[in-house]
């Protein structure tokens, strides 16, 4: 859980550095294929950190569209790895576990409910 009370940094980015972090993030959660950077693809500091990036950026109408729209594949590999995840834990996780994992991880993008947890 990321503490709201803990202070902030200012830091300035080039647009063009924005969008290098942006990529970056969405490649360690959506394509990297180091189990150990699991970890982080659900990462409720990632997310802040990618939900900053994404405010200080004025997206696009087509950047806003594909993350309104969701990703399907994203989300199969999303879920084949939270699978890969638990089965290589020692127990089960919960229902809320996954889901709230999944959530997590799918940011920025929309859930399309095809693919429940």
């Amino acid at each position: 859980m990321i503490d709201k009370d803990e202070p902030q940094r200012a830091i300035s980015l080039r647009a063009s550095e924005i969008n290098a972090l942006k990529k970056a993030i969405m490649y360690l959660k959506f394509a990297c294929s180091d189990i150990e950077a699991n970890i982080f693809a659900s990462s409720p500091f990632i997310n802040s950190a990618l939900k900053e990036l994404l405010d200080a950026e004025s997206l696009g109408k087509l950047e806003v569209e594909i993350y309104e729209k969701g990703n399907e594949g994203n989300e199969r590999y999303v879920l084949l790895k939270i699978n890969q995840i638990e089965a290589s834990d020692s127990k089960n996780w919960s229902d809320d576990l996954k889901k709230n994992t999944y959530e997590a991880w799918m940011y920025p993008f929309r859930l399309t409910g095809r693919h429940p947890v």
